[in-house]
């Protein structure tokens, strides 16, 4: 079977590469890796809560720092871990962290048209 998919357009680059955040006046040198769709759902899956009602509760925090601790490699301050995010106090520099994140959910399948069937 021969095909011109290129499928290596579609996975991760699994080598991790540096990333510098401003933040103030000072540059942060950060190593990352990207995350995979699956280990995203996977953490999405874990903060998301349905309630009685069949509603849901997504816990964003919690979210962002798993995929912190996931997505950071190498850090001034050695692992990244709860400890360590939990106690930031400067808005600044964890809304630079922030922004490495993937957003947790995208509206791309709304956009996708389904077909209508016939019925015979």
């Amino acid at each position: 079977m021969s095909t011109n998919f290129d499928y290596t357009k579609h996975i991760i680059n699994r080598e991790p590469r540096d990333v510098t955040l401003q933040i103030g006046e000072e540059e942060l040198v950060l190593k990352i890796r990207d995350i995979p769709k699956v280990k995203k759902d996977q953490i999405v899956a874990e903060h998301l809560r349905w309630d009685a009602e069949g509603g849901t509760r997504f816990d964003t925090g919690a979210y962002v720092r798993e995929c912190l601790k996931y997505m950071i490699v190498e850090a001034p301050w050695g692992v990244t871990t709860d400890a360590f995010l939990i106690q930031l106090k400067d808005d600044e520099f964890y809304s630079a962290l922030e922004k490495l994140v993937p957003t947790a959910f995208t509206s791309k399948a709304s956009n996708i048209e389904v077909p209508k069937v016939k019925k015979e």
